[in-house]
Parts: C-alpha cells; sequence; structure tokens
C-alpha cells in the first residue's frame, strides 16, 4: 500500500502515544500514514504494506499488551513461509523498564518473528528504558532520526518532504459538522452505549511503602444485567471532564451557547484517519 502504516501495541497509553507523534511527524513531512492499533489492523495484509513503523510495549513480566496478543498468534501460525514478508520494510521500537527481567520482549520478540518471515528492517531495533536517565527519549530522539534519515535515503514516499518546519501547524484532523447537516448523514447515531455508575469504594490494596499503588475500585450497579460478567471481561471507563477544565477550553476556543448547545459530529479531514470513538465524545461533557 502507497501509505506508511503505524501500528501500536499499548496498554497504558505510552505506545500509542508516541506512534501518535510518528504520524504527526510524517504528516509534517507530506508523508500519507495511517495510525492503528494491533486489534484494529489485519496482519495478514502486512505483506502488501510499502514501510511499517511496529511500536511495542512490554507488559507485566514480559508480555505483550492486550490489544496485541491477537495479532501475534496470527504472526506465529506455522504456515507462514520465510519469504512471507519478503520486500516488505519494516521498523520497531521496544518501550520497556531495564528494571525487570524480561525487559522489552515484546519488542525483541516481533521484530526477530518480522525478520524470520523474510521482512528487511531499514534500521536496528530500539529499546526505549523507562530507567534511561533521560527516560524513554534516551533511546526515542537517536532512533526517531535514524528512522526518518533512512526513510528518506530509500525514497519510499515520492512526496516525502524532509526540510519541513517542525513549528509548522498541521491541519485539523477533523471537522464539527452541526445541525441540519449531521441529521443528513446516515452513519449518525444518537444512542448513548454507556451507563453511569457512582464509586462505591476506591481502597489501596498495597502497602504504602510499596512502589505501585494498586487500587480496589469498586461501582454501585444495581444489578443491572448489563453489568453480568465472566472471567476475561473487561470495563471501560468514562470518567467526566472536571468543571475547571471545560471552562478553561470554552474561554480559549471562544465558543458562544449557540455552538455549545448544538449536537455535532466529528468528521476526518483525512481518509487515513478514523474518527474517535463515539463514547469519547457523546454526552454532556
Amino acid at each position: 500500500m502507497s501509505s506508511l502504516l503505524i501500528v501500536y501495541g499499548s496498554e497504558t497509553g505510552t505506545a500509542e502515544d508516541i506512534a501518535e507523534s510518528l504520524s504527526r511527524e510524517a504528516r509534517l513531512q507530506n508523508i500519507p500514514v495511517r495510525l492503528l492499533g494491533f486489534d484494529g489492523y489485519d496482519v495478514d495484509i502486512l505483506p502488501l504494506e510499502v514501510m511499517t513503523i511496529f511500536v511495542v510495549a512490554t507488559t507485566g513480566q514480559g508480555e505483550f499488551p492486550p490489544n496485541m496478543r491477537g495479532a501475534w498468534r496470527r504472526l506465529l501460525r506455522k504456515n507462514l513461509s520465510v519469504e512471507w514478508l519478503s520486500g516488505a520494510r519494516i521498523a520497531v521500537l521496544g518501550l520497556g523498564d531495564s528494571s525487570y527481567q524480561k525487559y522489552n520482549f515484546a519488542g525483541k520478540k516481533l521484530f526477530r518473528r518480522l525478520l524470520q518471515l523474510g521482512a528487511e528492517a531499514i534500521i536496528d531495533l530500539g529499546l526505549a528504558d523507562d530507567q534511561h536517565e533521560l527516560g524513554i527519549d534516551g533511546a526515542l530522539i537517536p532512533w526517531r532520526k535514524a528512522l526518518w534519515g533512512a526513510i528518506s535515503r530509500l525514497k519510499l514516499f515520492e512526496t516525502m518532504n524532509t526540510g519541513f518546519d517542525p513549528t509548522t501547524p498541521l491541519p485539523s484532523k477533523y471537522r464539527l459538522i452541526f445541525d441540519k447537516e449531521m441529521f443528513l448523514m446516515k452513519d449518525y447515531d444518537s444512542r448513548q452505549d454507556y451507563e453511569e455508575l457512582t464509586v462505591s469504594a476506591n481502597l489501596r490494596v498495597t502497602a504504602d511503602n510499596h512502589f505501585q499503588d494498586t487500587r480496589l475500585i469498586r461501582f454501585c450497579t444495581k444489578k443491572n444485567p448489563l453489568f453480568e460478567y465472566n472471567p476475561g471481561d473487561v470495563l471501560m471507563i468514562r470518567p467526566y471532564n472536571l468543571e475547571e477544565s471545560i471552562e478553561t477550553v470554552i474561554t480559549a476556543l471562544q465558543y458562544n451557547n449557540d455552538v455549545l448547545d448544538s449536537p455535532f459530529v466529528l468528521k476526518s479531514n483525512d481518509p487515513f484517519i478514523k474518527p474517535p470513538l463515539p463514547w469519547l465524545i457523546g454526552g454532556e461533557q
């Protein structure tokens, strides 16, 4: 495919943030780019990609992030030949913490497997370490510089502009569609897909002198059948914005009440950028 693909495996959001920053830099250099989580990408089409950047965090004791585990199982299929990714170019950045025994195992495993399948790494595997005196930037900054240099030398994208100004503001990713325009759109869905709950308890379960603050949080579900669960189920939490945060945004954007009271939807200005999930922009706050 003729666009740069950036795929991230993330649990706490750090890998996603770095992938997003790489996506912004690609756009600044006029490179068409797609940004996806592993759970939103079909790895079966990986051989068709011109260039793929992987940003992968290691969780727990050398484990893959939850959003990556399905894709990893597919990459381990025995029927994949050593030439399956022949011609595919890759770069891998692993995020980890060297205080753990299985440091950066996810990034190392992915990099090794991609090479086994015939992929060509345009730069060395990057291993970012939380314990570095500069944090993950200690490895990220030189790796990022090497990445764009290699992409430029290989002339992978004809539209690439290496003389970009990093302070140049990017065009908006989305546009707001208000009022009548919105109701003419077939994909508009006003249903609320979340339930409001009350926190009934917030307890620390680790000792006060332990380095991790792990919490047991209880929610009052009022025996709502929607919250019946099985082992392995995940609860997604959508917090409310603070009133002072909302006021700060309204003041900065100089929105009046007519705008604030109008229902809207977000549409992407770039075919490679997906709109945020509906629950991220729904509700009163």
